[in-house]
């Protein structure tokens, strides 16, 4: 039990940095005019400050629930688990991007307006980056635990 408990941490740290990677790559595209090196600069920046990396913390206790629900239902497959990365990752990145500090020359808005305005900006790479997430944990993770069980299974059959 302890090494499925942590196989699955070292799975959800790995699929963490696959997703980070990525968003931290789609930043970098995406940011405007200037060298590669002040975009990755700017990327990190955004990463660390606008509200991804406190997402990913913020997203275990929820990651911890699905997998629990995935560990009831035999029948949750790598899509159960890509659909939930990207639905979780995107809601609570969202959120979090809408509860972060902004500059003063921002004009105030609402939690719902600052909501959208997070979903406008940043719901593509969010909804990748948790698609990134859930399939990635569940190829270092999940899979494995599957096969294991299986065998398991299949060798007690045997058996008798």
């Amino acid at each position: 039990m302890v090494k499925a408990v942590l196989i699955r941490i070292a799975g959800y740290a790995l699929s963490s940095v696959l997703a980070s990677a990525f968003y931290i790559g789609w930043i970098i595209v995406e940011a405007g005019p200037g060298g590669i090196r002040t975009r990755a600069v700017a990327a990190l920046i955004f990463y660390l400050f606008g509200g991804f990396a406190a997402t990913l913390l913020l997203m275990t206790l929820p990651w911890a629930l699905i997998v629990w629900i995935a560990q009831k239902r035999a029948s949750f497959r790598p899509i159960g688990f890509l659909c939930s990365g990207t639905l979780c990752l995107l809601v609570i990145g969202c959120i979090v991007s809408s509860l972060s500090p902004k500059p003063l020359f921002v004009e105030d808005q609402t939690f719902l307006e600052g909501l959208l305005i997070g979903l406008e900006r940043q719901g593509v790479p969010l909804a990748l980056s948790g698609a990134i997430l859930g399939f990635g944990y569940w190829s270092f993770a999940e899979r494995n635990q599957r096969d294991n069980a299986r065998s398991y299974a299949q060798r007690l059959e045997s058996r008798y």
